[in-house]
């Protein structure tokens, strides 16, 4: 609650609240927080009744509302959920998290603004999902545009190495030679496995298939110059 809904959701609808006239979009933004936190006071109530109980009272000041612990608990309604708009927000906020604490890093301050960030684009669904929050997310940063890298060879180095917690129960007699052809693997190959979720390699004439979590892919930092 604390990172999406008052680190997020309500830092971000400031101007939502505050500003302008009553109108339909301000009061979907007060309906959506009052919903939450009414959820949250159902849900909590058991663990804090008497916090619980005044924050549930406070929401419900101006109705006849019962105590939250008379009150029946909210259901699930699949009808509710929007995957596509959950995964945009998730990958918002870790962009956006990313950038800042690269800003962090380098000791460059929110308020000064940045020309451009990359972001490296594995598919044509991230691609779409990404332009869909862009705005978002540059206002978060304080970056005027955001380049989308389709080929980041040149750009970003990669490296890749065996996870064994995953190959040891799988592999556990062939784990050199698996290490050894992981070790082989070029840029290009290193892209294709981020894009298709899969590589193989042939170790003493049998096919291993390689899947994303039993390899550790990291990124190291932009070489100089760009």
């Amino acid at each position: 609650m604390t990172e999406n809904l008052s680190n997020w959701y309500v830092r971000l609808n400031r101007k939502r609240f505050w500003g302008g006239a009553f109108d339909q979009d301000k009061l979907a933004a007060y309906q959506t927080l009052h919903q939450c936190l009414e959820t949250v006071a159902l849900l909590a109530a058991p663990i804090a009744p008497f916090y619980m109980e005044k924050l549930f009272q406070d929401l419900n000041r101006n109705e006849a509302a019962q105590s939250v612990h008379l009150t029946l608990m909210p259901e699930w309604d699949e009808a509710l959920i929007n995957k596509d708009l959950e995964e945009r927000m998730t990958y918002a906020q870790q962009i956006s998290s990313m950038v800042l604490a690269l800003r962090r890093k380098v000791s460059i301050k929110v308020r000064q603004p940045l020309q451009k960030i990359m972001v490296p684009i594995l598919n044509p669904s991230f691609e779409a999902q990404l332009e869909a929050v862009k705005d978002l997310i540059l206002g978060e940063v304080n970056v005027k545009e955001l380049e989308y890298l389709k080929d980041s060879g040149g750009v970003l180095v990669k490296k890749i190495k065996p996870n064994f917690k995953s190959l040891g129960p799988k592999y556990s007699k062939l784990m050199k030679q698996i290490a050894a052809g992981i070790g082989t693997m070029t840029a290009a190959d290193i892209g294709l496995f981020e894009q298709t979720g899969e590589f193989s390699i042939h170790v003493n004439g049998e096919e291993i298939v390689l899947v994303p979590e039993d390899v550790e892919i990291i990124s190291e930092d932009i070489p100089v110059g760009w």
